[in-house]
């Protein structure tokens, strides 16, 4: 019970967190195509609506702690963001 109240407590900052990532990096690749910018709140209905689609875990995932899918939330977005920063140094000093 413990384990779902806590992922329950965790979503809408986890979720605002998507948020943001998908905010900066379409600003960085979508919008120098020629998209509108996004806000953070298009941006977490976008999160919210691509969740929707998304494998949900079966059940070994219960087995594993909180803390490990809270971490994995957290780190997989922080490494999309890392990248796609890198992505988006190259192509403005490459001209691209």
């Amino acid at each position: 019970m413990m384990r779902v109240l806590a992922l329950l407590a965790s979503v809408p900052a986890l979720m605002a967190w998507n948020g943001f990532v998908l905010m900066k990096l379409w600003g960085w690749f979508a919008v120098p195509a020629g998209f509108r910018p996004l806000t953070v709140a298009w941006a977490y209905g976008i999160v919210c609506l691509v969740g929707l689609f998304k494998r949900h875990p079966g059940k070994e995932a219960i087995a594993r702690p909180v803390s490990e899918d809270i971490g994995y939330a957290v780190v997989c977005p922080l490494f999309g963001l890392a990248f796609g920063y890198l992505a988006h140094v190259a192509m403005v000093s490459w001209g691209w």
